[in-house]
């Protein structure tokens, strides 16, 4: 859950907190069909998050803040998840253990909160397409994170994505590069996004 990674430190506070759970199992082997069941939660999420920048965008057209626009989006997923586990496990949001859902629960409303924040700081200053476009660089910082906190180096290939992503973004934010008559990029606005991108990878 990007909920539950944010940049530098606190990703390897994340990883104490999993280490620290001596009960919890194992995860149990997929059952048949539950690959193409994985994909296509995956593609309905992907659709859902297409979708962010531009309604951000309408809702701060609309005169909604900042502020109001995340509680409103954090307090309906908060209740959408809660009624989940409710139906589904026994103790709900507890099922876990009650000291580390309060730290899973401490780690969601402040990493992702401000991961979020500072995702919709840049969208203010950024085109909603320009936006998506930085942001969705975190595979790059989730290989990365995955070398520094788990030991797990990137391969060949990966290193080849990660270089590609890189001038991609390089492209995509300089001035020389930009086509003629396009207006400047606000490069604080870059950066408030590259650091959401790193916080949800």
């Amino acid at each position: 859950s990007p909920a539950v990674y944010f940049h530098g430190g606190e990703a390897a506070s994340a990883t104490s907190l999993f280490s620290s759970m001596p009960d919890t199992p194992r995860p149990a082997p997929s059952p048949p069909g539950s690959r193409w069941i994985g994909i296509g939660l995956c593609a309905t999420s992907s659709i859902g998050f297409a979708t962010l920048s531009i309604l951000g965008k309408v809702a701060f057209a609309s005169g909604l803040s900042m502020s109001g626009f995340l509680g409103i989006r954090f307090l309906g997923a908060g209740l959408l998840l809660a009624a989940y586990l409710g139906l589904t496990r026994p103790g709900g949001i507890f099922s876990v253990g009650r000291a580390t859902a309060l730290r899973l629960l401490a780690l969601g409303g402040l990493g992702y909160s401000i991961q979020s924040s500072l995702f919709f700081l840049g969208l203010q200053r950024l085109s909603a397409s320009l936006s998506s476009l930085l942001f969705y660089a975190y595979p790059v910082f989730v290989a990365l994170l995955m070398w520094r906190v788990v030991r797990r180096p990137p391969t060949r290939p990966e290193w080849l994505a990660m270089g590609l992503a890189l001038v991609g973004v390089v492209i995509i934010v300089s001035p020389g590069l930009a086509q003629a008559g396009a207006p400047s990029v606000d490069l604080l606005g870059v950066v408030l996004l590259l650091i959401s991108a790193c916080g949800y990878g």
